[in-house]
């Protein structure tokens, strides 16, 4: 190598030395700069992160309490405890359990009272139509008639 290319490379490594501490110096000016709005921006990111981790934690205990209730309500259906605290927990699924015993009861009432429900499972969205069966594979259905006067009632037929 020639003293010229010597020179020129040690030239290019104090350049590339002098930008990277050039770009240390941009990077402790930015940092001095924007520093308590990064704390802030870090900060909110924390409290953040914690706030989400209480609501779940919050959720999930509210979602196995309620599952709870809807245990004991389906071992022993008059417990009233077991309703309220069903009713105050998850009102979407006291709903669902009620639907199942106002079906199981043949409750009209009940029924009727839940069709402005919340819950997606329970409430009345505007049913279009109804099938009906006389028979299945040999059984014959004694509720037929009942079913169909009131599916024609309802003017789903």
């Amino acid at each position: 190598m020639s003293l010229k290319e010597n020179i020129d490379m040690v030239k290019e490594e104090l350049n590339s030395e002098e930008r990277f501490f050039e770009n240390a110096v941009k990077a402790e000016r930015f940092i001095k700069k924007y520093r308590n709005a990064i704390i802030g921006g870090i900060s909110a990111i924390v409290v953040l992160v914690i706030a989400n981790v209480l609501y779940e934690a919050d959720r999930k205990a509210t979602a196995e309490a309620a599952n709870a209730a809807l245990t004991l309500l389906s071992k022993k259906s008059d417990d009233a405890l077991a309703k309220a605290e069903l009713q105050k927990l998850s009102p979407e699924l006291y709903d669902v359990w009620l639907l199942s015993q106002a079906v199981a009861a043949k409750d009209v009432q009940t029924l009727e009272t839940l069709a402005s429900s919340n819950a997606v499972a329970v409430a009345d969205d505007g049913i279009a139509f109804a099938i009906s069966r006389t028979n299945h594979g040999g059984f014959i259905d004694p509720q037929f008639d009942t079913n169909w006067a009131a599916s024609k009632a309802a003017g789903v037929m």
